[in-house]
């Protein structure tokens, strides 16, 4: 996930098998879900996100997959 801090567009860049679906969430350091997205992933792929507006501080973007949960602390600054 880059850029880290962002102002709103990120960029995630991962690999993976092909046609494994791909969930991502956004959610704050109490655990609240802010934003999710599913994806398709390809072998590998860069996918560019619009964050929502007015996120400003600390959160963390979890990708899981069937057999995989990764997930990237990201400053946010929206506007």
């Amino acid at each position: 996930i880059y850029p880290n801090p962002s102002k709103g567009q990120i960029k995630l860049d991962w690999g993976g098998p092909d046609s494994e679906e791909i969930k991502l969430r956004l959610s704050d350091t109490q655990g609240r879900i802010l934003w999710q997205k599913e994806l398709t992933s390809a072998a590998s792929a860069v996918s560019e996100l619009q964050m929502p507006e007015g996120l400003n501080g600390l959160y963390f973007m979890e990708l899981s997959t069937g057999t995989q949960i990764d997930q990237k602390a990201i400053m946010l600054q929206t506007k």
